[in-house]
């Protein structure tokens, strides 16, 4: 069925997609705030780190923290997209 812009089984297609894809960022977000506790445990109890690898490990906590940001953004433009399929909305 198409109604306006969108088709409404694209619009549920890239909601579902969206919501996948935060899961698996969610999963990502907590192996990589282990990851920064683990090398910080390192820094502070071995001699085999350095404070680089420690950045690093915070580097990429942070972009997964922001990609998520993204993802959330992606779903909610889907669940307007929908919206808007189903004849809610403004016209131009």
């Amino acid at each position: 069925m198409v109604i306006g812009r969108w088709k409404i089984s694209d619009a549920l297609f890239c909601y579902q997609k969206a919501k996948e894809k935060q899961a698996s960022r969610s999963h990502q977000i907590v192996a990589l705030e282990k990851s920064v506790e683990f090398t910080q445990a390192l820094l502070e109890y071995t001699s085999t780190t350095n404070y680089t690898d420690v950045l690093t490990s915070q580097n990429n906590l942070l972009s997964a923290q922001l990609n998520s940001i993204s993802d959330k953004q992606q779903e909610l433009q889907a669940v307007i997209q929908l919206y808007r399929a189903l004849g809610g909305g403004w016209k131009k």
